[in-house]
């Protein structure tokens, strides 16, 4: 239920079904006599003049109202476990408001989650930013984020929600990191996920590239930098192989690695933007720039000053108050809002242009001039902490929608370079996706392959004539290997409906990988050279190349061209008729046995 109510000049607006009101109080006592919102209130600005409340455990109640009434035996069993896991049992009410304090513009949220918090709510319990930590922003810094992402808790925080929720899924979360950790060859969560601090710095500095978007530096103080270097320059290797088999003869996309002044950069090259990471001084950079990168060390080596020293960011972290904040946010608005204008006057046309052209009376100005504005910008911020009570978050800007005015807001050469950006990257991205495809399609290649050599190994030194032999077999489980995640197919809802036979024709029309007649493998001269598997030409991922098994075990990306050759010398067949032949493969019919002969003699 959503209620708009109104009290003593307060207009409010909330979600969720108000507990009862305090003993006394008649028919007509308003939301703002509830005790639970005052409550709530009470711990945000109580001069707001808009306030959003929301009542937790009555939105909870609501779901498992609506889950006892129209849910499944199997839903009603899970959203309990489900309830548990998430710790929404901990979360009793929120609210939000917003108002003048002075002359600046203040919104509080308030989350009433009192500790101890479970599940995702225990996410909420952020350790303060120190001011070691700030040492990494730059007193130059004319936009600042600092907060706490603990990749490794939240990893901590999905093992226990899954184990809470469906225990036999926990190993296949387990299985899917071990699957990770084989294909990169890196163990993602010791060298990686655990490497990596909690502390994450944002940060724009104009001289680097400017105070735009495109100029973003992230910081982040490593846990080991040694693990976290040596693990991200495995990822970039096999990144590098990735995109160097998709990108052909005529196009090389890849990281290159330049050193300066002692500081290693690692740099994607492509047009417009240059990702570019470097592992210093304990220090993880990242930025679409090496010349951000690069910055942030000269900054850091250079020592004349961080954020922390910057008098206007002592101005505003002294308005927004908040004790030990787990997240900060500081808009030099001032040195953003001429260059960011223009580009929210042109956000706002292409509304008001839209309007106009569809025959509506739209206003020709919806913004002042900027002059009318710049009067009245000044830095802006917000914090955000974390106590017994639950969860705080304060911001304070100079009028409504200030923050716009900041490189966050979508401003600066974002917005213009953004569609080019994009353009120029999509066929970067479309490779890395068809690499990474290619990837998967080989590796269900290669378990059909593993299948047929353990069928050989049982049976007699022959593979299956049929390619769903292995699974009505029991060499595996799964039926949605013998899909290419490229061909887009997946099992029909009804699959399992199905009887065994109908469900083995569908696999055999569906099927991405095609099998070869084989002689017993030992009479195979050249095994290495020796095509028993193929990819169907129509459902790869690369156009160009198909993923073929070999007698020998190996599984490579063949160019389509070489493996219709090899396969033609090989069987006398093409790759079409093989494919028929799979499609309609027939089992063959069991020969009778001959009718037993009267015995002869006296």
């Amino acid at each position: 239920p959503l209620h708009v109510g109104q009290a003593d000049g307060l207009v409010s607006l909330t979600i969720g079904t108000p507990g009862p009101v305090e003993e006394g109080q008649g028919a007509g006592a308003t939301l703002a006599d509830n005790p639970d919102f005052k409550q709530t209130l009470a711990r945000v600005n109580p001069e707001g003049v808009l306030v959003v409340y929301a009542d937790g455990q009555g939105l909870v109640s609501l779901i498992d109202e609506g889950i006892q009434r129209d849910g499944s035996p199997n839903e009603m069993e899970m959203w309990p476990k489900i309830r548990e896991a998430l710790g929404l049992v901990g979360l009793n009410s929120a609210a939000w408001s917003a108002g003048f304090d002075g002359k600046d513009w203040r919104s509080d949220l308030f989350i009433d989650a009192p500790a101890p918090r479970t599940g995702v709510l225990a996410m909420l319990d952020g350790k303060p930013i120190t001011d070691e930590e700030l040492e990494a922003v730059p007193a130059e810094a004319t936009w600042m984020l600092a907060t706490r992402f603990d990749l490794g808790a939240l990893l901590d925080a999905v093992r226990e929600a899954v184990a809470a929720i469906d225990p036999t899924a926990s190993p296949k979360l387990e299985e899917a990191l071990a699957q990770a950790n084989q294909m990169t060859g890196v163990d993602l969560e010791a060298d990686l996920i655990r490497a990596l601090g909690s502390a994450w710095l944002v940060y724009t500095d104009p001289g680097a590239t400017g105070s735009g978007m495109l100029g973003f530096c992230v910081v982040n103080p490593l846990n080991d930098a040694e693990k976290a270097e040596r693990a991200l320059i495995a990822l970039q290797a096999i990144a590098n192989a990735l995109m160097g088999q998709a990108g052909g003869g005529d196009m090389h996309i890849r990281f290159h690695t330049t050193t300066d002044q002692g500081m290693t950069m690692h740099s994607l090259g492509i047009p417009f933007v240059a990702p570019t990471w470097s592992v210093h001084d304990g220090k993880l950079y990242v930025g679409l720039y090496p010349q951000t990168v690069l910055t942030a060390g000269d900054r850091a080596r250079a020592g004349k000053g961080s954020i922390l020293t910057n008098e206007k960011y002592q101005a505003v972290r002294a308005r927004l108050a908040g004790g030990d904040a787990s997240a900060i946010v500081f808009a030099n608005l001032p040195e953003t809002g001429e260059d960011s204008y223009q580009n929210l006057v042109m956000l706002t046309q292409i509304g008001s242009g839209m309007l106009a052209m569809f025959g509506s009376d739209s206003m020709p100005m919806l913004l002042p001039p900027f002059a009318r504005i710049e009067p009245y910008i000044q830095p802006a911020g917000q914090v955000a902490w974390s106590d017994d009570t639950g969860y705080y978050s304060r911001s304070i800007s100079p009028f409504p929608g200030a923050m716009m005015l900041g490189p966050q807001g979508g401003t600066n050469t974002m917005t213009l370079s953004g569609p080019m950006a994009i353009g120029v990257m999509l066929p970067a991205l479309g490779a890395a996706r068809r690499s990474a495809r290619q990837v998967h399609s080989m590796s269900n290649a290669r378990q059909i392959l593993v299948s047929m050599f353990a069928y050989s190994v049982d049976g007699d030194d022959t593979f299956p004539e049929d390619i769903v032999t292995l699974l009505e077999m029991g060499y595996f489980e799964d039926p949605s290997i013998y899909l290419s995640k490229a061909s887009g197919k997946r099992l029909p809802p009804t699959f399992n409906t199905l009887s065994e036979a109908e469900q083995a024709q569908w696999l055999r029309h569906n099927a991405s990988y095609i099998l070869i007649p084989m002689p017993r493998l030992s009479e195979v001269k050249t095994p290495s050279e020796t095509i028993c598997l193929f990819e169907l030409p129509q459902d790869a991922s690369n156009p160009e190349k198909l993923a073929v098994g070999f007698a020998d075990g190996h599984v490579q990306a063949m160019p389509v061209w070489e493996a219709e050759e090899t396969i033609k010398d090989q069987t006398g067949k093409t790759l079409e008729e093989l494919i028929e032949r799979q499609r309609n493969y027939q089992i063959p019919a069991a020969v009778p046995a001959p009718p037993p002969q009267a015995p002869v003699g006296p």
